[in-house]
């Protein structure tokens, strides 16, 4: 039976709030999106319109993955972080609302040093450092991360949302930065002091033998 865009979106929203999902009205609205090939301005423009058979079996068979366990940002590749669209992948994790707390802080922090540079380490998606160049012009952000593939999604992201001219993606860590931000379950307190050195530039082996008095670099949020 044919079904329209807003009918499909008020099904799958209950259909996810039966499963106990919180988020469900952005989820659907999220997923129905992504199945449809639509923005959310056209899904509520055409929400009067049917659906064709293929896309509301593309819809559903996403919903069906989500509540197998698949997180939404990854089945649809990407999420919103801080008011920035961001490219999502399995190489990344998925921005929380939570890490939005701690970019609010490194923010606030920020805007008090003047012209600054500042390094997000561990960056995944990017989201942190993005946030930050986007609230603060002043400051240049080096988004460090070792990982290939999340370097890849950091640079997408960075060209996204067109902040290329004060935001750089490198795997080579710098050490000359005013801020240092990292999430405390991403690194160690020693990894974090080696990393400060010079010759973590070389991207050498964590030393096993770190003394458990070393402690990480001044001015880091976590």
């Amino acid at each position: 039976m044919a079904t329209t865009y807003n009918n499909l979106y008020l099904d799958i929203r209950q259909q996810l709030r039966r499963a106990g999902i919180e988020e469900a009205t952005l989820e659907a609205r999220e997923l129905v999106c992504f199945g449809t090939n639509k923005s959310r301005e056209e899904l509520a423009r055409d929400g009067g319109l049917y659906a064709s058979p293929e896309l509301e079996h593309r819809v559903r068979d996403l919903v069906r993955r989500h509540l197998e366990g698949e997180p939404v940002a990854y089945l649809i590749g990407e999420w919103e972080f801080y008011g920035l669209p961001l490219d999502i992948s399995r190489d990344v994790l998925i921005p929380r609302p939570d890490t939005e707390v701690l970019a609010e802080q490194a923010i606030g922090y920020i805007k008090t040093l003047g012209e600054c540079r500042v390094l997000d380490l561990c960056a995944g998606s990017g989201c942190i450092g993005l946030a930050v160049a986007a609230q603060v012009p002043q400051a240049r952000v080096v988004l460090g991360e070792w990982s290939d593939g999340a370097l890849k999604i950091c640079r997408q992201n960075v060209r996204r949302n067109s902040l290329t001219a004060r935001v750089v993606p490198m795997q080579r860590v710098p050490t000359d930065c005013a801020l240092l931000v990292f999430a405390v379950c991403c690194i160690t307190a020693c990894e974090a002091c080696r990393l400060t050195e010079k010759r973590a530039q070389n991207a050498a082996p964590a030393n096993k033998n770190c003394s458990a008095a070393c402690k990480p670099p001044q001015n880091v949020v976590t």
